[in-house]
């Protein structure tokens, strides 16, 4: 009997850490710092192109890194077809450090997404139904980490892909925009540019002009350290409690 209570106890014991890892694993996203959307929306324009004028390749969000939470693990933008070519905008997502002075890019990509499609929801102003566009990598945590206190931008861009001008761009490959009516995050705002029609030249100054919005609507999820693979939360957890179960029992008195 004494063995058989010993074993179940260190079987207990075991799965108490097994499931407690696994939970903290599953749970890793938990402590996370959110800026950007306030909930309150607008229209910032298109993005893409419409028209030969006043539509806008590149979009962009300014944002500065929370001083104890410098690890941008996902962040989110909303779009919406223009007029029924929403399909045909194609475009990629990027994180770059900014400069605030001269309105441009300073970095290589620190962040770039795979080729997104642009959103066909089609509707009338003010009620348009927005998609919600998500970039994180396959566990949903980049752990990119970022200087803390310092300005990078999200970026939006057509440019690079499969056209490398906006003039290649197929007139009504465009999506609205959407962006903040009230502005209540004051560390960043809302950028756009048609000034170059490449996606290296947005590192020229001037590059990139004020939106006609405060900001977009965006958000952006930070953490205080690296969130660890869920997988590998597990493992190490599982580990442990196999562990847990082989140690041998000390010899009775």
């Amino acid at each position: 009997m004494t063995t058989i209570a010993c074993l179940y106890t260190k079987s207990a014991r075991a799965a108490a850490v097994f499931f407690g890892c696994a939970l903290f694993a599953a749970t890793g996203h938990a402590q996370t710092t959110t800026i950007g959307f306030n909930g309150l929306s607008t229209f910032d324009g298109s993005f893409g192109k419409f028209s030969d004028g006043g539509t806008f390749p590149t979009f962009a969000q300014t944002f500065v890194t929370p001083a104890t939470a410098p690890y941008l693990q996902r962040f989110s933008i909303f779009l919406s077809d223009d007029f029924g070519q929403g399909a045909d905008l194609k475009f990629t997502a990027h994180v770059f450090e900014f400069d605030v002075i001269n309105y441009r890019l300073v970095s290589t990509p620190l962040f770039s997404s795979v080729v997104q499609t642009g959103s066909i929801n089609l509707g009338a102003n003010p009620l348009k139904p927005f998609d919600t566009y998500v970039f994180s990598n396959t566990s949903n945590a980049l752990n990119l980490g970022l200087a803390a206190s310092k300005t990078y931008a999200i970026v939006l861009t057509t440019l690079g892909v499969g056209a490398s001008t906006f003039s290649a761009l197929p007139i009504g490959a465009s999506n609205s925009i959407e962006a903040s009516s009230v502005n209540q995050y004051t560390g960043g705002r809302a950028l756009r540019s048609n000034a170059v029609g490449t996606l290296s030249n947005l590192s020229l100054n001037g590059a990139f002009e004020n939106a006609s919005a405060a900001d977009l609507a965006f958000t952006a999820d930070f953490t205080g350290t690296i969130v660890p693979e869920p997988t590998t939360g597990v493992l190490f957890c599982s580990g442990l409690a196999i562990l847990l179960l082989l140690r041998k029992r000390r010899p009775q008195a």
